[in-house]
């Protein structure tokens, strides 16, 4: 029965594999008889109206996701094979591109079931073949799908940062100097998002003004007059501007030179339709497309797509002007990493203020200077230290399905390396009390005294954002990490640096996501997940904590806000930034806290934004709560809470009797004497005479400081009060205290063999 199984699952996968060929051949056909660009307009236009108010893919269904990759397929076909159109061949129908379109989005869905036959084949042939290592292939193929590297509001920032260092080569090579091409893709840009969109507008209210006019009746001439307006009005909307509106010289003004190396001719490329392939023209290979984005019909180049310019479109330049000019390969890597490493501590600088950067590190491996490591970027921020390190190598583009080792590859080349180099230098520092960090010279940069940090994060930046195993890495079998370190993109970095206010919220974020990698049961596809479940939930690990064991939790649609008000912010419409859940009073003291310039100001902020939004509030209130009592009252009210890391609050206001430092110390250390604790953190909150938050100091006292004989007896008769006001608290509200009962003074021990003794 089993082998009969078996035999049908081939028989279905071949049946699968030959129906998707012939789909692609019918595909060919069609495409090969069609009018390029009236075919490759219609499409463009298709997806202007499906993507219309939406800013987030999320919000597609998948037929209009494929719908929208129907464009780049096409395009690669157009420039793969003839065109009998372009040889005089029949005009076709707008129904016949709605087919191509059609048979184009059933392709997609065919290659969805055909992943399913493939694993079951390869389970089949090789029962033995490691099941991770299929899951991540199939994960790969449905990713490809996938488009958009960056939100539209930083490509131009993007390439005009990372292009610029190479102005002298574009101006030599290209006749067009960097300055120029920015603009020019300004353009593009506006064009293939909003530039139709507000064409077909313009062409509405042309007709809206020319129906609002009066036309007199008996003038025969006005009315000949109008009919042939409304005729080239109604003519100008039935067919916009082709060149106008996709014409890459008429939009960007670009050199002739620069657009050639971006374009295919029909039928220039050879590779794509390969007989002796086993997927030729599959569109889940690596697409003419990709390597160049244009498309020159008769001479004039045209774009359609978007993402297939803007996300391919850096890396088609790198390749294409490096096969132009061969010797400047070398240099084009060496400008790429300082470039590439300048942006990512820039972004830090913005992100932690204030913040010490040291890029370009050396440090012996082991005693000698002759034999040294290097890292590419320290930061220091109070006391916390961040290694980084940044990769500007390109993440491979060919198919896993075909190319298995390639991806391998690429990721231990990207993320294991990186991770592994800051492994190293997390070492080094780590074991050093003073670990002296060099310039490639040999001359001392700095020395870092590991006494003046209480956390280190390692993190891997990447200028490709592959942000689908990026996101979940250490859950990726064939990575091997050895620091924990976290994976993300340059684009990720500038999103921190425009949604966290503060460097201290930033911080904890970065707490909490170094957290998920540790946890087995969330696996997010990509970092925005992170941040919108961070930004949701705040302590996400948590809800992955209580799934059921062998349960993996996704975070689908976490990251739609996000999506939403960076598409509004691209297009200037005021939107609220998304934050999290907190009183404007909560914020007002993490603001104040990343002001000062206290030691343990981070682990405080850590430990109120550790706070659920509910605490959050509690907190707020508790303090306002002091603040009116005190005034009522004329004096300091003592706060202490136990815990896992016990505080105390005091709050500070004008005319008020305050406590000494010496009463303070006092309370403080009889509380930590009942709890059996060693240390307390001390909250000193400075309110003026509005009730307004001036300032915060923050302290801690531990109890092994108190040596003093007879400040320790002073403490013994606060511990000694404080126990009795609290039996009495208890009996007020409670009544009679149970023998076997917890005893109500803190120690945590029964009633019978505590207080009780002592006849409290």
């Amino acid at each position: 029965m089993a082998d009969s199984k078996l035999i049908l699952l081939e028989n279905d996968y071949e049946k699968h594999k030959n129906d998707i060929d012939k789909l692609i051949n019918n595909i060919k056909e069609k495409v090969k008889k069609s009018n390029p660009l009236e075919l490759l307009n219609y499409l463009f236009e298709r997806n202007i109206v499906n993507f219309i108010n939406l800013t987030s893919e999320i919000e597609s269904s998948l037929e209009e996701i494929y719908s929208q990759r129907a464009i780049e397929y096409i395009q690669s076909i157009l420039v793969s094979q003839e065109n009998s159109y372009m040889d005089g061949g029949q005009e076709s129908e707008f129904d016949d591109y709605e087919d191509i379109l059609m048979d184009v989005i059933n392709l997609y869905y065919s290659l969805n079931d055909y992943y399913f036959y493939w694993t079951e084949k390869k389970l089949k042939d090789d029962p033995s073949v490691n099941r991770e290592n299929l899951a991540y292939i199939i994960e790969s193929e449905f990713s490809r799908v996938v488009r958009g590297d960056r939100y539209q509001c930083y490509q131009i920032e993007h390439f005009r940062e990372i292009l610029s260092p190479h102005n002298q080569i574009f101006e030599e090579t290209f006749k067009l100097n960097v300055e120029n091409f920015i603009k020019g893709l300004e353009n593009l840009e506006y064009i293939l998002t909003q530039g139709r969109l507000d064409e077909m507008k313009k062409m509405a209210d042309g007709l809206n003004e020319f129906f609002s006019q009066e036309i007199q009746v008996d003038n025969v001439t006005d009315i000949n007059q109008k009919f042939k307006e409304l005729l080239s009005l109604s003519e100008e909307i039935q067919k916009l501007d082709i060149i106008k509106l996709h014409g890459i010289k008429e939009i960007t003004g670009w050199s002739d030179e620069f657009i050639d190396i971006l374009s295919y001719g029909i039928n220039e490329y050879r590779a794509f339709f390969n007989d002796e392939t086993y997927y030729s023209g599959w569109p889940n290979l690596d697409l003419p497309i990709q390597k160049r984005p244009f498309i020159k019909i008769n001479n004039i180049a045209y774009g359609f797509d978007y993402y297939s310019i803007f996300d391919n479109l850096y890396r088609a330049i790198q390749k294409n002007l490096i096969i132009a000019c061969p010797s400047y390969k070398e240099t084009w890597a060496i400008i790429q990493q300082e470039t590439t490493e300048k942006m990512v501590e820039n972004l830090f600088k913005k992100i932690l203020p204030g913040c010490n950067t040291f890029r370009d590190n050396y440090y012996p491996r082991k005693k000698s200077l002759k034999d040294c490591a290097e890292n590419d970027l320290l930061i220091t921020f109070n006391d916390v230290m961040l290694i980084v390190e940044v990769k500007a190598g390109s993440f491979i583009y060919t198919s896993a399905l075909t190319d298995y080792k390639g991806h391998i590859n690429s990721f231990k080349a990207l993320i294991e390396k990186a991770d592994h180099q800051c492994d190293r230098t997390k070492e080094y520092i780590e074991k050093n009390t003073l670990s002296k960090i060099y310039t490639k010279e040999k001359d001392l940069k700095v020395e870092l005294d590991m006494r003046n940090y209480s956390e280190i994060y390692c993190l891997c930046v990447t200028v490709d954002n592959f942000n689908t195993f990026t996101a979940k890495a250490e859950k990726i079998n064939f990575i091997k990490l050895k620091s924990n370190s976290i994976s993300l993109s340059i684009d990720d970095l500038r999103i921190y640096r425009d949604i966290f206010d503060n460097p201290l919220q930033f911080l904890h974020y970065l707490k909490e996501r170094r957290n998920a990698i540790e946890c087995e049961s969330l696996a997010l596809n990509d970092e925005l997940d992170h941040l919108g479940m961070y930004l949701e939930r705040n302590l996400y690990t948590w809800d992955a904590k209580e799934v059921e064991s062998g349960t993996r939790l996704s975070g689908i649609g976490y990251r739609q806000e996000l999506d939403n008000y960076f598409s509004l912010l691209h297009h200037n419409i005021e939107v609220n930034k998304p934050t999290q859940n907190m009183a404007p009073q909560f914020k007002e003291i993490l603001d104040l806290l990343s002001k000062i310039g206290s030691v343990e100001k981070i682990g405080f902020s850590n430990f109120l934004l550790d706070f659920d939004f509910e605490s959050r509030d509690n907190f707020v209130n508790q303090l306002e709560s002091i603040l009116l009592r005190q005034k009522q009252i004329g004096y300091m009210i003592q706060t202490f809470a136990p815990g896992e890391m016990p505080y105390a609050i005091f709050v500070y206001a004008p005319d008020l009797k305050t406590l000494t430092d010496n009463d303070k110390a006092n309370y403080i250390y009889a509380n930590l004497n009942i709890i059996g604790n060693g240390e307390c953190l001390v909250y000193d909150f400075y309110y003026d005479r509005q009730d307004r938050l001036r300032d915060i100091k923050i302290c801690s006292l531990k109890l092994s400081n108190l040596q003093d004989l007879d400040q320790i007896q002073d403490v013994e008769k606060v511990v000694e009060f404080i126990s009795k006001q609290r039996i009495e608290k208890y009996r007020e509200v409670n009544g009679k205290i149970g023998r076997n009962d917890n005893c109500p003074c803190g120690r945590n021990k029964k009633y019978k063999k505590c207080c009780e003794i002592k006849k409290y």
